[in-house]
């Protein structure tokens, strides 16, 4: 998890490179991983102030983050985030939907 956080670092601030969802998701999922669940809320809050997303997976692996660490009380308080935040087609609503706010759902559940 280490090396997934320094490379992150390093791909910002040596090579001025931004980001996408894809990356932020792939190093907290690294830290989550690891059990860091501390360090994978400060890559969201990260992700959230450089670009505003709020991303429904970066959440899952947060909000999953959190339950490995028995800090059910932020799981619970990134999943109201979430709700009060997102809207749209991948909310995952309905019979048998499963869009990414199902899955920070499963994610809370678990």
């Amino acid at each position: 998890w280490r090396h997934a956080l320094a490379l992150h670092e390093e791909m910002q601030d040596k090579h001025g490179l931004v980001p996408d969802a894809i990356a932020w998701s792939s190093v907290a999922g690294a830290c989550e991983k690891a059990g860091q669940w501390a360090v994978v809320l400060d890559l969201l809050r990260s992700m959230r102030a450089r670009t505003g997303d709020l991303n429904p997976v970066a959440h899952s692996i947060a909000i999953s983050a959190c339950g490995r660490g028995l800090q059910w009380q932020f799981a619970v308080g990134l999943l109201e985030d979430l709700l009060q935040g997102g809207t749209g087609a991948s909310a995952g609503t309905g019979a048998g939907a499963s869009g990414p706010r199902t899955v920070a759902f499963n994610a809370a559940i678990s």
